[in-house]
């Protein structure tokens, strides 16, 4: 019984033992953090600024905000394009420049 087991064991630990570990191996590279478009230079963190300023009175929980995937999604670009958002009637209407909509056009122009 001592012989089976000493040999059951000696096959066991023979088997195991055959793979080594290779540190050499190379770490994968890192996905390239996303950057600004290709030519208008303009980034989420660009637009999003304008977004909480311009739309977080009515829109304050809304996804478009908060994420450049949500924004692209919602109908948000195509309504500040046709310039029926912001609403006259907003607080901070009167401080929205044509070139804030130029900046979100860029943007989104740059996503497509």
């Amino acid at each position: 019984m001592k012989k089976l087991l000493t040999s059951l064991l000696f096959i066991f630990f023979a088997s195991c033992g055959g793979q080594q570990y290779d540190d050499s191996a190379k770490e994968p590279e890192p996905f390239p953090s996303p950057g600004p478009g290709p030519s208008t230079g303009q980034t989420f963190g660009d637009v999003q600024p304008l977004l909480q300023k311009f739309c977080s009175e009515c829109h304050s929980d809304a996804v478009f905000i908060a994420n450049e995937k949500g924004f692209l999604a919602s109908k948000a670009p195509v309504r500040v394009a046709n310039k029926s958002m912001p609403p006259s009637f907003s607080k901070t209407y009167s401080q929205w420049k044509e070139a804030d909509r130029q900046s979100i056009a860029a943007f989104v122009s740059s996503k497509k």
